[in-house]
């Protein structure tokens, strides 16, 4: 995330992709990452097919984590709205102020 940091403070945008990543711990702390610098943060990637559908009985489905963050001008407060993809539609969504 501090590559994708470094070049959107250069260039107005900055993209990273990983390749076969899979899995790469709490998407929140990587989008937290660029929050704290001023950026608007996106993390997210692809896990392996470890749910099963509705009425299935073999992993299918990956829990594919998803995580926006931001920094907002009110008192320096970060808004993060933190997801995955599969069990069932649920979201997080946080305020850290700095």
């Amino acid at each position: 995330m501090q590559i994708a940091i470094d070049k959107a403070k250069q260039y107005g945008i900055g993209c990273v992709i990983a390749k076969n990543s899979t899995h790469y711990g709490i998407a929140g702390y990587y989008a937290s990452m660029a929050a704290e610098a001023g950026c608007v943060g996106f993390s997210t990637t692809n896990a392996r097919p470890s749910i099963a559908p509705t009425f299935g009985t073999e992993g299918m489905m990956g829990t594919n984590p998803i995580c926006f963050g931001q920094l907002l001008p009110i008192h320096l407060t970060a808004c993060y709205f933190d997801t995955f993809t599969t069990y069932f539609t649920t979201f997080t969504t946080y305020f850290t102020t700095y």
